[in-house]
């Protein structure tokens, strides 16, 4: 295997199918590089200038479907600022759309965006690799 396969050292840090596996710290520093390279798109998307084609291109292209394969992987293990970084850059996303801040409720209702928070898997249920996390 080790012929065809590159492997890590033991108790190294892993990348397989998109994912950093290891410890806590390699977690957060994979997700909140994910949400910076996120943030880049939803930046480039609010130059456009007309917000329903932004909207539009931050809910199908800079929403949580970013993140969904680390909030399967890693599940509740990832840490709560590092989601609430992730959804206040969507809020702010949203808000430059707008062409203001939105306030909670219209943020509650989604417009069609769902919040990292939202797509965690509950405390309990398995992710989808528990062996990996």
């Amino acid at each position: 295997m080790r012929d065809s396969c590159k492997l890590p050292g033991s108790n190294a840090p892993a990348h397989v199918l998109g994912v950093d596996i290891g410890d806590a710290h390699t977690r957060r520093q994979q997700f909140r590089e994910t949400t910076k390279a996120v943030s880049k798109g939803r930046e480039k998307i609010s130059t456009i200038g007309d917000s329903a084609t932004e909207l539009v291109l931050t809910r199908r292209c800079t929403d949580v479907c970013k993140v969904t394969h680390l909030l399967r992987a890693h599940g509740q293990k990832l840490e709560q600022n590092a989601l609430e970084g992730f959804d206040k850059e969507l809020d702010k996303a949203l808000a430059l759309a707008a062409g203001r801040p939105l306030h909670k409720e219209a943020l509650l209702q989604g417009l069609g965006l769902e919040p990292s928070k939202a797509a965690l898997a509950p405390e309990g249920r398995p992710t989808c690799c528990p062996q990996l996390s």
